[in-house]
């Protein structure tokens, strides 16, 4: 199901996401994927798994190991024990605004986290399969 899920949501159009003309896109598309394993040595396992095969390269933080990629499109494996299937990470060009447009649509968000340069808000609750999501944007 996350399978099917995440090919329709990779391969949509960036008009779908509210591009209008040349202007960036507001929704940008899925930074990162979280899957939650239960525990730290069953995410440092899965971590070195797809390193060695893939040749990604993850860093540790105090809750998983994620990609270290400059792009979308990351792996993170957290180290918690699953209250959900997992998350998806959604980039946006503008956080305020995307806060704006979801509040807009009726989604409840949590509070903005501030890690580093990144912003993240969870929306309350999960999606329809079950995962959860947050906005994730990078301060430049």
């Amino acid at each position: 199901m996350l399978g099917i899920f995440l090919i329709v949501l990779l391969g949509m159009e960036t008009s779908m996401a509210g591009e209008t003309g040349s202007q960036k896109p507001l929704f940008i598309g899925v930074h990162h994927v979280g899957l939650y394993t239960g525990n730290q040595t069953d995410a440092l396992s899965l971590a070195k798994w797809y390193e060695k095969n893939f040749g990604f390269k993850f860093t540790g933080t105090g809750l998983s190991y994620i990609t270290n990629q400059s792009v979308s499109g990351n792996l993170e494996f957290m180290k918690t024990d699953p209250e959900v299937k997992g998350h998806l990470a959604i980039e946006v060009s503008n956080f305020e605004e995307a806060r704006k447009d979801l509040e807009g649509k009726g989604l409840q968000l949590g509070p903005t986290l501030y890690v580093g340069p990144m912003l993240v808000a969870y929306i309350k609750g999960t999606d329809p399969a079950g995962y959860r999501v947050h906005l994730f944007y990078i301060k430049k």
